[in-house]
């Protein structure tokens, strides 16, 4: 289990505005929101408190479904989608927790979840096209390598956000 300092909360208005901007970009026909699906919790596996924005790609999404229904117990998920803001604040408050540097996450691709597994949830994972990239070091860390996962480039996904990033600070600094 993950310390509670360890949680990017402070981080989440600056990730929500990354992610409208994002998704305002182009009249709000920004490719890489039409990539990605929703996540919902329900008696197979719940969010902590503030696991936001539940969003991984739509391959994995649809994998994660799967599972769901096979599922024997709730799992407990920490996330999937993590912006680059809430990267660097994972990192720069969990000591050494394992903690991928920013803007190098699988995270920001929308193909990792951070998951407590029970029951046959690894079984399940694992058989679904998700590996458990990085074992026991990061024990609740997974990510989806089946078919469709990589559908919109991850240095695409990583550029856009830094864009959207530096977008809003243009807009809010404009004399830096």
């Amino acid at each position: 289990a993950r310390n509670s300092k360890c949680e990017p909360f402070a981080s989440l208005p600056v990730s929500y505005q990354i992610l409208t901007e994002m998704k305002c970009a182009n009249g709000g026909r920004n490719r890489f929101f039409s990539a990605f699906k929703e996540i919902t919790p329900d008696d197979k596996a719940i969010f902590f408190a503030r696991a936001w924005p539940n969003l991984l790609v739509r391959a994995a999404a649809e994998s994660f479904e799967r599972i769901k229904r096979k599922a024997n117990c709730q799992a407990k998920i920490q996330y999937g989608l993590r912006t680059i803001a809430q990267q660097y604040y994972t990192c720069i408050s969990c000591g050494n927790a394992p903690c991928g540097a920013p803007g190098r996450s699988d995270h920001h691709a929308g193909v990792s979840l951070d998951i407590q597994v029970c029951g046959n949830w690894k079984q399940l994972l694992l058989a679904e096209g998700w590996k458990w990239t990085y074992g026991s070091w990061d024990e609740v860390h997974y990510d989806y390598k089946g078919a469709g996962a990589y559908d919109v480039s991850w240095g695409t996904i990583k550029a856009e956000q830094i864009n959207a990033f530096k977008r809003l600070w243009s807009r809010n600094n404009p004399s830096r």
